[in-house]
């Protein structure tokens, strides 16, 4: 692999992707280890924080990475992602148009980078772990809100655009909102977010977007038509899924990407008549670590409060019950998620085969279609009301969160932009297929046989 590579695309993105490896390195830079390439594509959507762990062991924690990793990376003698190695993701022009790297050309002018104190005290890796939990569950328990209020806007009591009935599924606007979004707070404003709070850019990408979207719902609305003979309907609510998804994604990149173009020039324009008035902080501002652990821990626990509150009182007759359960076992499905996150770009086998694969992704949204599936049936075989809302929370809230569309398209994106394109069409297709037929094995077989009604 050469130093410099070009990858152009039509013109029906009509960003030019370049992917430069060189970043003003001196010319005796190393070529870029296809491993290490291949490793940044699988984990365009999430790292499960392992670039957290790898800027701790290097004891830099004023260097910003995320959405990368060394682990199994040769061992060349240069540091991990040096100039010799890949970029870390979050500045990684594969996800990042070209627009953004031109903003930080020589004609910019220079910010004014505050200079970190040594006796600035560091957060724990403790802190850091639990801070993580708590900002993933706080956006995770507003992904659920929000997707369930997109299901009521939407759905046949308000808008009557989905139905559970029709290729429009349920869950459709709450993917292409957070696919949307993911552009932005995922893809674009990564490292801007992150350069503030790498728990933020975490919890908005991995959390909220990543819980606002649900690859179960979609599946599983799917599955329900295939099992009533409605097989044309399911092909085309396929399609539209992954279609509508992707292009979503497109239109907050390129939505994203034209606001960061105008606020880098208005920028510009500051700094020339007061260049010493912007000065970038510190990344790892310890202070600001606590004040942003303090007011999500407080969100966090007055958001699960209520909804122990609300879950307990009038379990039977309260329409909500089910919302506010699905909001306290949301986190756990977001947690999970983000934990299996870490199997991206690591490789199946010894020898770390296919490591431009997200396994991580691919198996948390396998495991939670098969949970999916088997609560499902499981609500068809009960007529007791408290369990049917229990089985109703465990749907929206855990498996809702547990999977995920947004960082899944990001990742079909990231593999389309790469060299080898045929992969994220494989990827797709591969993720597709078999979560249908598990559904199918788990859900459609036993309803077929045993006679469920679906009504």
């Amino acid at each position: 692999m050469t130093r410099d590579r070009d990858v152009k695309r039509s013109n029906t993105w009509p960003v030019r992707i370049s992917i430069n490896f060189n970043y003003e390195a001196s010319s005796a830079a190393r070529p870029v280890e296809e491993n290490d390439y291949e490793r940044s594509i699988a984990e365009a959507g999430d790292d499960g924080g392992r670039s957290l762990s790898r800027r701790r062991r290097r004891g830099d924690l004023n260097v910003l990475e995320m959405g990368s990793s060394t682990e199994g990376a040769p061992d060349d003698g240069a540091p991990p992602y040096s100039p010799q190695r890949t970029p870390p993701l979050s500045d990684h022009p594969l996800l990042v148009p070209s627009s953004s790297a031109g903003a930080k050309g020589r004609d910019q002018p220079p910010a004014i980078p505050q200079p970190p104190e040594d006796d600035e005290e560091q957060i724990s890796w403790i802190m850091e772990f639990v801070s993580i939990l708590i900002y993933l569950a706080v956006f995770g328990i507003i992904g659920v809100l929000t997707r369930y209020g997109l299901q009521v806007l939407f759905g046949p009591d308000v808008g009557n655009v989905t139905n559970v009935h029709s290729p429009l599924y349920i869950d459709l606007p709450s993917n292409m909102v957070g696919s949307f979004f993911m552009g932005w707070v995922g893809v674009v404003f990564k490292s801007d977010i992150a350069h503030f709070s790498e728990f933020l850019a975490i919890g908005l990408s991995t959390g909220l977007m990543g819980s606002i979207t649900t690859f179960t719902g979609w599946m599983q609305e799917i599955i329900f038509l295939t099992t009533e003979g409605h097989w044309l309907r399911a092909i085309i609510g396929i399609l539209l899924g992954m279609e509508l998804s992707y292009m979503s994604l497109l239109l907050g990149i390129g939505t994203a990407e034209l606001l960061k173009r105008k606020s880098a020039s208005v920028d510009n324009q500051i700094k020339e008549k007061w260049p010493n008035l912007i000065c970038i902080p510190s990344t790892n501002n310890y202070q600001r670590h606590i004040y942003g652990l303090i007011l999500f821990s407080t969100i966090g626990g007055i958001l699960w409060t209520v909804g122990l509150i609300l879950s307990l009182r009038n379990f039977m007759s309260h329409h909500g019950t089910k919302l506010w359960f699905a909001c306290m076992v949301g986190p756990i499905g977001v947690w999970i998620r983000w934990f299996l996150a870490r199997l991206n770009g690591q490789g199946i086998g010894v020898q770390r085969h296919l490591k431009w694969l997200p396994m991580g992704t691919l198996l948390t949204n396998l495991i939670a279609t098969c949970l999916m599936a088997a609560l499902s049936l499981t609500n068809l075989v009960v007529k007791d009301k408290n369990s049917k809302l229990v089985l109703g929370g465990l749907e929206l809230g855990f498996l809702g969160c547990m999977s995920t569309v947004s960082t899944f398209v990001a990742e079909a994106h990231a593999m389309y932009q790469s060299s080898h394109s045929w992969r994220a069409f494989v990827y797709v297709f591969f993720t597709i297929v078999i979560a249908f037929l598990l559904e199918t094995l788990i859900y459609s077989i036993p309803v077929w046989v045993n006679g469920y009604s679906q009504t």
